[in-house]
Order: C-alpha cells, then sequence, then structure tokens
C-alpha cells in the first residue's frame, strides 16, 4: 500500500481485509492523518464534498445523494472508488462515508457500514507500538 504524505509516498506492507465493492481496509505500521466522523447519515438532495485519487492525482468535486440510507446513490454516474464524502458540521468537515461502486453508478457508503472499518475484529498478538511522524498528527 503506498501512503501520500508531503514529502512524498511512503511504502507500507500490509494485511488488506475486504469491506465492500472495492473498498477494503490495512492496519499499518504507521499513522496517517485522522478526520472527524459525522455519524448522522447522508440525507436525500444534500450535497457533499468528494476527495480522493484517481490514477494518483488528488481530485475532488461533488455529488448530490440520491435517496437516503446505508447506500444512498449518488449523482453523476461513476465517481472515483473510495472517494471520501464530507460535510460541514460545526464549522469542521466530517466524514460522512466512502464512494464504492453500485450497478451502473456509484453509492455512498455512510456511517452504517463504516463502522465495519473502525471495528473489524484484530488479532490480540499482533499489538506493536505504531512509528510516530512529526509532521502527521
Amino acid at each position: 500500500m503506498i501512503g501520500f504524505f508531503g514529502d512524498g509516498p511512503a511504502i507500507e506492507t500490509v494485511e488488506i481485509v475486504p469491506v465492500a465493492a472495492n473498498l477494503f481496509t490495512a492496519e499499518l505500521g504507521i499513522r496517517f492523518p485522522e478526520i472527524d466522523l459525522s455519524f448522522e447519515p447522508a440525507r436525500e438532495g444534500e450535497r457533499l464534498r468528494l476527495a480522493g485519487y484517481v490514477e494518483g492525482a488528488r481530485w475532488s468535486g461533488s455529488a448530490r445523494v440520491l435517496g437516503a440510507g446505508g447506500s444512498a446513490r449518488l449523482e453523476g454516474g461513476r465517481l472515483p472508488d473510495s472517494a471520501a464524502a464530507f460535510r460541514k458540521e460545526e464549522g469542521r468537515w466530517r466524514l460522512v462515508g466512502l464512494v464504492s461502486r453500485g450497478g451502473s453508478g456509484s453509492v455512498l457508503l455512510g456511517p452504517e457500514t463504516l463502522w465495519r472499518i473502525l471495528f473489524r475484529p484484530r488479532p490480540f498478538e499482533r499489538e506493536r507500538g505504531t512509528p510516530r511522524r512529526p509532521d502527521v498528527r
């Protein structure tokens, strides 16, 4: 897996675990930047800010939510897989969900799916100190 930092990419060996269609999680040996989560599902008609990478280049855009619930469709056809969707709450950008493929378009995997990433089982014997980088909070 490659993580992008201000000084360039960092290559890490990881165990990749599938969570949903085209969405995976991995436990890394280095601490990555953090983001606040929103526990409120996306609302029909709401416009979300999207950000991610396409072929190694940063990408950003927005999409309106078509429907509601755990796997709400997003306008715009095929959006970049694993793009992060954000909304502004209390003056801070919070993660609402991740984009995944769904039929002929894209769907938003919201808080109902994100909990699987956050609380997936981890073996007890793999506890280790997480290396810290002073330039990553």
